[in-house]
């Protein structure tokens, strides 16, 4: 696997950090990874890894306020910087595979928001979407303090609240928790702001989901505490090809779990981008 890294500006004329991950052989096609809340691309490195192996190129960034981007940290004042700059990739993925490279967009956590809100604007431009510790609602969106953080997403904007779970949550293994626990680019809180934007866009995504028919694989473990409404959203969905892997005792990052777990998820993954692949023009079949 050969590792580049690189800057390009955001809309906002600020600089996004990515990565890109080449196979050694022959391009089968190519896969833009969106990162979750308060992490970074640099954490997919495994994933990438493993992808490359199957001959799949790996285009990665860290959004606005992420890992090494430019930005106050974990704070958005629209969700759509997230995905205007997930398009700023986009055109730059364009510059480095042929034309006809099958491309998919896989979305973890809040990249799995952003993903979904972006294919409401792109999705011609996918042969897939992969979607992993998703869900139709994020746990507790009915709760009170979510009005509170709602309403002070207007008023006190830039303040800051504890992001609400322990560690723990993302995975079994220890080892995993700890690299996060002292990772010094993975963020522990948010401000109100990026928490409203992230409970309007989920909204957005709760209306407008029937529209998304592109080929989507959704991977969750059945032990996510983070959101709720996997089944709903793989319901609404409007595509005629759609997966959903939910996998018993597995938390938030189904990538990241124990073996042999871990392993049958990733090859679950590629089976379903394989089949993709094979598909060849027939791209919402």
């Amino acid at each position: 696997m050969q590792e580049k890294s690189y800057k390009i500006k955001s809309e906002e004329e600020k600089e996004l950090f990515c990565r890109s991950f080449w196979p050694e052989g022959e391009l089968m096609g190519a896969v833009q990874i969106l990162h979750g809340y308060g992490e970074h691309s640099g954490r997919y490195k495994e994933l990438a890894r493993f992808l490359t192996s199957k001959n799949l190129a790996v285009f990665a960034h860290d959004h606005l306020g992420h890992g090494q981007s430019d930005g106050l940290r974990t704070h958005v004042d629209s969700f759509y910087e997230y995905i205007y700059g997930s398009r700023n990739v986009f055109e730059k993925i364009l510059l480095e595979i042929e034309p006809d490279t099958p491309l998919f967009l896989l979305g973890h956590s809040m990249g799995s928001i952003i993903a979904l809100n972006y294919l409401l604007l792109y999705q011609e431009d996918y042969n897939g979407a992969v979607l992993s510790g998703t869900g139709e609602s994020l746990a507790g969106e009915k709760d009170f303090g979510v009005k509170i953080v709602n309403f002070l997403g207007l008023v006190f904007p830039r303040g800051r609240f504890e992001f609400p779970l322990p560690p723990s949550f993302i995975s079994r293994d220890e080892k995993i928790i700890k690299e996060y626990k002292e990772d010094p680019l993975v963020e522990k809180d948010l401000t109100y702001r990026l928490g409203r934007e992230m409970n309007l866009s989920l909204q957005k995504i709760r209306e407008d989901l029937d529209s998304v028919n592109l080929p989507v694989l959704i991977q969750v473990g059945e032990e996510d505490q983070s959101f709720t409404g996997v089944e709903r959203l793989y319901q609404k969905l409007g595509s005629k090809n759609k997966t959903l892997k939910v996998y018993p005792e597995l938390r938030h990052e189904v990538y990241n779990e124990m073996e042999p777990e871990r392993t049958q998820v990733l090859e679950d993954l590629w089976a379903w981008l394989e089949e993709q692949i094979k598909l060849g023009g027939d791209l919402y079949a």
